[in-house]
């Protein structure tokens, strides 16, 4: 491969790591907000029972997947188990975060 495929590649995950952790970042957000208001605005977290338990799940979720995004783009995943490990790593966090924090 050329050596501009290489460079094309590489800001490829480059870019894909900083979608990943700009996703991560917000996930840490609504979980705060959820863990610190979501008892007085129960309609945007969607009526959730225990906002603070859900606030902090969203927290660790979103850690996991700061922590995919980190090691896709630090150490590229060599074997096509590890790249599904990053790729499961950030996506299902996503999916499940969206299930914790209603629309906020």
């Amino acid at each position: 491969m050329s050596n501009s495929g290489m460079n094309a590649k590489g800001f490829l995950r480059r870019g894909a790591a900083d979608l990943g952790r700009f996703g991560a970042a917000l996930g840490m957000l609504a979980g705060l907000l959820e863990m610190t208001v979501g008892a007085s605005i129960r309609e945007a977290i969607g009526n959730k029972e225990n906002p603070i338990a859900l606030g902090a799940v969203t927290l660790v979720l979103s850690a996991v997947a700061l922590t995919a995004s980190e090691v896709g783009r630090r150490a590229e995943p060599r074997s096509t188990n590890a790249r599904l490990a990053v790729v499961l790593g950030q996506c299902l966090p996503a999916v499940i975060c969206f299930t914790t924090v209603g629309y906020l």
